[in-house]
């Protein structure tokens, strides 16, 4: 039997994510180099009853990829297509890597108001899973969305304005699910340059005030220390032969003047994660609970699970109205456990997680989580509406797999 394919694909080619937690085979894997070849590989598989998913840089932890259908990959459509000078308007491919965007955009004298700590990312990946910075008023990345086209569940390019309210918020954060996007339009801002400022303090969680700290610089980034050992497991540099166990290395970035001492370009002081692959959970506090929930997670740490040693991770992030973003509805501070790929981190990341769903935190959707539907209807008073535009776009779940299927199913 003659097995055809739609054009830049192959078969059986084992894929896996960045952190390598999961791996799997799609039947069929996409490589397109124009939105025809998207479309037809969208309809290839609407007419083998093929479900598809979509991979940018594979950098979520969560199971957001995994198919055993068709994976469009969207890594040769990428660049900026379009820049409005005047509104600071600005349409991008969706493959399009955040290193080279923010290159792009830099030249062209504009920035996004704020990034991630992480520049590997596909755009639409990013915006898809709700990435953040961090600031008290800084909001997550996909608000600088203003429209965008997608490839539906029915094989048709759709565009989505402002005009189209319900659709543009739900499509800021998808998680993938309501089509392939081929092409996001971003709001920017006048490119702009940061000072980055970092101290080692001492920080007791118990008696911590996470909202004087946050609002202490524009954006504020801190990683807590549960040991000595910690700060070199993301290559955080701390003054040689300062004791680490119990501090905090803050990071406070305002705006600068190009030229002033310690000034660089934005998006070069946003990035500056660790390249090593981990595995992380990030919990999402309201703001109000947030002393809280720093106090409890670091005891956790430290007198239950010891031999977890790397840094604890907070950022502040604005509220917003998008149905499925951490912060819709009021500000929240996200507090994030990393581990080693190799470490059995289950049990304390359940741990960690029984406190968040006390303390009504969400989960960041690209990182490890144990979120089901029930909570999440609990958690996002607006999923109705989410679920809304995804039962027009995609009518019989073409980009569902199994884990969104148990979520939005």
């Amino acid at each position: 039997m003659v097995f055809s394919l739609p054009p830049h694909a192959t078969i059986e080619q084992r894929s896996n994510n960045w952190g390598g937690n999961h791996r799997f085979t799609p039947q069929a894997v996409v490589q397109p180099e124009t939105e025809a070849e998207v479309v037809e590989a969208v309809r290839w598989a609407i007419g083998r009853r093929l479900p598809v998913r979509t991979m940018g840089a594979g950098h979520s932890f969560s199971p957001l990829i995994p198919t055993g259908g068709v994976l469009v990959k969207l890594g040769a459509m990428s660049g900026l297509t379009g820049v409005d000078a005047g509104s600071g308007r600005v349409r991008a491919h969706a493959g399009t890597p955040l290193s080279q965007l923010f290159e792009e955009l830099w030249a062209q004298g504009l920035s996004l108001p704020v990034q991630g700590d992480h520049d590997a990312q596909s755009i639409a990946g990013a915006l898809a899973t709700g990435t953040h910075g961090s600031g008290t008023d800084s909001q997550i990345m996909s608000e600088a969305i203003t429209g965008l086209r997608l490839v539906d569940g029915r094989g048709e390019i759709v565009e989505i304005g402002e005009d189209d309210v319900d659709r543009l918020r739900a499509a800021r954060v998808s998680l993938g699910a309501l089509g392939v996007i081929l092409e996001v339009e971003l709001q920017t801002v006048p490119a702009f340059h940061l000072r980055d400022r970092r101290e080692l303090v001492d920080l007791a969680p118990s008696s911590a005030d996470l909202a004087a700290l946050g609002e202490s610089a524009r954006h504020v980034q801190v990683h807590w220390f549960p040991a000595d050992a910690s700060p070199a497991l993301l290559q955080l540099d701390v003054e040689e032969g300062a004791s680490a166990a119990g501090k905090a290395l803050v990071r406070r970035l305002d705006v600068a003047q190009e030229g002033e001492e310690d000034a660089a370009p934005a998006y070069q002081v946003f990035t500056g994660r660790s390249t090593k692959p981990f595995h992380e959970m990030e919990l999402a506090f309201p703001a109000d609970r947030a002393d809280e929930a720093f106090s409890r997670l670091t005891s956790l740490n430290v007198e239950d699970f010891p031999e977890h040693q790397y840094p604890l991770e907070l950022r502040w992030v604005a509220g917003d109205d998008t149905p499925l973003s951490i912060a819709q509805g009021g500000p929240r501070v996200a507090i994030a456990l990393t581990a080693k790929t190799s470490s059995d981190y289950w049990p304390l990341l359940t741990a960690a997680d029984a406190i968040g769903e006390e303390l009504g935190a969400r989960p960041h959707w690209g990182k490890l989580h144990l979120l089901d539907r029930a909570r999440a209807e609990e958690l996002y008073p607006q999923l109705g509406v989410f679920d809304e535009v995804r039962a027009e776009l995609d009518p019989h779940g073409l980009f569902l797999n199994d884990h969104l299927r148990a979520l939005l199913g």
